[in-house]
């Protein structure tokens, strides 16, 4: 795949009428990890920290940690699939959620539930939308109890 990039255009306030500039490829690949680029969110009464390649959710005062990534651009109807780990931390559950809502509530469009550390091996499922937040909540009961996921964890387009 080819990415062409482009360097000056013309009148734009009228339209553009004329184009001049210069074309370059970049032989680049194009990372195919739709969830790459974005950034994790933590939920409420959720740290959010990042080491050692995992990004962990850990309780404050509230009962379940959650974090996420919104990825929008999604085609509804299309063949998805996962890979990487989710970790049970210290929490009894960890499940991931792929939900339209943010904080991630029950009624997700596709919810996995482990009470151990879980890997993501090409699993796929059905979109149902175009913009999602995914990403994973703990079953807690306590604050300082956490969950985790690999921080390149993906999903790619089938």
């Amino acid at each position: 795949m080819h990415v062409l990039s482009y360097k000056g255009l013309g009148n734009m306030a009228l339209g553009v009428k004329e184009f001049s500039g210069e074309f370059f490829q970049s032989d680049a690949p194009i990372d195919p990890n739709l969830m790459a680029p974005l950034s994790w969110v933590a939920g409420a009464d959720t740290t959010l920290s990042i080491a050692g390649g995992r990004a962990r959710a850990t309780i404050g005062a509230g009962s379940n940690p959650r974090i996420w990534k919104q990825v929008a651009g999604l085609t509804n109807g299309a063949t998805y699939k996962l890979n990487g780990r989710m970790y049970v931390g210290t929490c009894s559950t960890v499940r991931l959620r792929i939900t339209p809502d943010t904080g991630l509530p029950n009624g997700s469009i596709y919810e996995l539930i482990d009470s151990v550390d879980h890997l993501f091996t090409e699993q796929t499922f059905v979109m149902s939308g175009t913009a999602m937040f995914i990403g994973i909540v703990g079953i807690s009961g306590a604050a300082g109890q956490y969950v985790e996921i690999d921080d390149n964890f993906s999903l790619t387009l089938v």
